[in-house]
C-alpha cells in the first residue's frame, strides 16, 4: 500500500540536485568570461574606495558631535553656576 512515499522523495531529491546543477552551471558560465576578473577588480576597487570616504565621512562626524557635546557642556556649566558668580562676571 505504502510504496509510493520513497518515489517521492527521490523525485524531491532530484528536482533539488538538477536546480543546484543549473545553478552552478550558470556560475562557472559567468566566473569563465573574460572579463569577469577585470570587471571584479574594477568593483572591488570602487568598493574599496567607496568604504574609505564613509570612514572619512563617520570619522568627520564623530569630530562634529564631539564638537556639539563641548559647546553643550560649556552652555550647561555655564548654566549651572551660582547667581553670584554670573553677577561678578557681569560687572566684569
Amino acid at each position: 500500500m505504502g510504496g509510493g512515499g520513497g518515489e517521492i522523495h527521490a523525485d524531491k531529491a532530484t528536482l533539488s540536485l538538477m536546480k543546484e546543477h543549473d545553478k552552478l552551471k550558470k556560475r562557472l558560465k559567468l566566473i569563465t568570461q573574460p572579463d569577469f576578473l577585470v570587471n571584479l577588480k574594477r568593483d572591488l576597487r570602487i568598493t574599496e574606495e567607496e568604504i574609505k570616504q564613509q570612514e572619512k565621512l563617520k570619522k568627520q562626524l564623530k569630530v562634529d558631535q564631539l564638537k556639539r557635546e563641548k559647546k553643550l557642556e560649556a552652555i550647561t556649566s555655564e548654566q549651572n553656576e551660582p547667581d553670584v558668580m554670573k553677577q561678578v562676571y557681569d560687572t566684569t
